[in-house]
């Protein structure tokens, strides 16, 4: 997934324990601006419970001049 999105795998190091791990990458390519409204509409809008949601994905956008 990071190299979809851009991303040079360095390395990968998984804990002793195989339950954990941690990723360095270095970013390679920058995404259209549709990934990037995509990524801020789920993440800033995200579900919850009572069938409420987080409702902050247009102000993000805003303020990111992505609208």
């Amino acid at each position: 997934m990071l190299e979809e999105k851009g991303f040079k795998i360095i390395r990968i190091n998984w804990n002793k324990y195989g339950a954990t791990f941690q990723v360095e990458a270095q970013k390679i390519k920058a995404l259209s601006k549709d990934d990037y409204v995509k990524a801020i509409d789920f993440e800033f809008n995200l579900p919850l419970p009572n069938n409420k949601r987080y409702n902050r994905h247009n102000e993000m956008k805003k303020v990111l001049k992505l609208t």
